[in-house]
């Protein structure tokens, strides 16, 4: 049993790497939101055209209350506790390809931890 524990232990202290499982992802406007789960994630703000570099402002939202606010550009992330991960994949304020619309967008990512389902079985003799 003791070495099953001290096996246990050292796995877990070997294995630091975080599996995200669940995604979300879309391209948000200003002030519009991406849900998934309990979790909500909120495009508050983006810098100006004139500015660079292009960054836009995310709420992250659990139920009502608010986690995070954090400012992020393309090709930046953040992560609550290990928890849940956001990802700014692209923040850009014109689509010429599309319309050539001058509102700001953020191309963005929401990712919740993948929970392994475990269950251990002691018998003692």
């Amino acid at each position: 049993m003791r070495a099953l524990l001290a096996y246990l232990l050292l796995a877990s202290m070997i294995g630091t790497a975080i599996e995200w499982g669940d995604r979300a992802n879309g391209e948000l406007l200003w002030g519009e939101t991406l849900q998934m789960g309990e979790y909500t994630l909120e495009a508050a703000d983006f810098t100006p055209e004139d500015v660079t570099p292009r960054m836009v402002m995310l709420k992250l939202y659990r139920g009502e209350e608010l986690i995070a606010t954090r400012a992020l550009e393309s090709g930046d992330s953040f992560s609550i506790d290990d928890e849940v991960m956001v990802v700014a994949e692209d923040v850009r304020v014109r689509d010429y390809l599309l319309d050539e619309s001058a509102e700001p967008r953020a191309e963005v990512i929401l990712l919740v931890r993948a929970v392994p389902e475990l269950r251990v079985r002691a018998v003692s003799d």
